[in-house]
């Protein structure tokens, strides 16, 4: 499950973040940014959407702040460059236009892909990034793997779903090269690099089994923050990967 966040760009969308802070993990992104391994950027509209909308709220103000934090010490950068935004607005219209005609239920266009999400892919494309870490089931599967993205909505639906070949073929062009991660990698890395260490007492931080109850429990718990992640990836990954020490 784990792969290699090191010396790149990282493109995120508003879920990851979303279940990062709800997890008390908004350092990662500090820890990852001091050490040189990568730079995090978001959008516009995922700023206006984790930041700028809530903080006029009541009961979202204070995880708006926290964010913003996060952003003001450029761990999260946003993109300035009035070309740049215009740039990555015209490119995520595109790319929003074409996922959202990819699956149909009779004759009627099936909505994925959501403004920040498509300005997420977009902002990747234009800076040259190939990283995007996002929580959302649908996005990542739209991108990876849109048969299984059409099985699931036909299960859930239970009417049978168009899928649109040059809409997707269109897609597939704009999303070349992207490879998505999300927060359960991220902090899977971040655990085997010691960002996380600071969880346990310092007897117990070369204890495998300890790392690996923390590991289980930062699992579950960003599993149940909006992190799409599959119980059965969660046992599967004990089974197969290395252990963590």
């Amino acid at each position: 499950m784990a792969e290699a966040v090191t010396n790149h760009d990282v493109v995120c969308d508003s879920s990851s973040i979303i279940t990062l802070a709800s997890n008390g993990f908004l350092h990662l992104f500090k820890d990852f940014t001091e050490r040189g391994s990568a730079r995090f950027f978001i959008p516009s509209n995922v700023r206006k959407e984790i930041v700028d909308t809530p903080l006029l709220t009541r009961r979202f103000k204070f995880a708006a702040i926290r964010v913003m934090e996060v952003i003001d010490c450029e761990w999260l950068r946003t993109v300035e460059d009035a070309d740049t935004k215009a740039l990555v607005h015209s490119t995520a219209k595109r790319i929003m236009d074409r996922a959202n005609s990819v699956l149909t239920v009779k004759n009627r266009p099936i909505s994925i892909l959501q403004s920040g999400e498509a300005e997420a892919i977009a902002l990747a494309k234009v800076i040259g990034a190939y990283t995007i870490l996002v929580d959302e089931r649908a996005t990542r599967l739209l991108i990876e793997d849109p048969e299984a993205l059409h099985e699931t909505i036909e299960k859930r639906t239970g009417k049978p779903v168009t899928i649109d070949k040059d809409a997707l073929k269109d897609l597939g062009n704009e999303t070349e090269g992207l490879h998505i991660i999300r927060s359960a990698e991220l902090a899977i890395v971040a655990l085997e690099r010691g960002f996380l260490d600071f969880h346990l007492c310092e007897s117990h931080r070369n204890n495998l089994n300890a790392r690996n109850e923390l590991l289980l429990g930062m699992l579950y718990a960003l599993k149940d923050a909006g992190c799409a992640l599959r119980e059965s990836e969660i046992n599967e990954y004990f089974k197969t990967e290395h252990p963590i020490i």
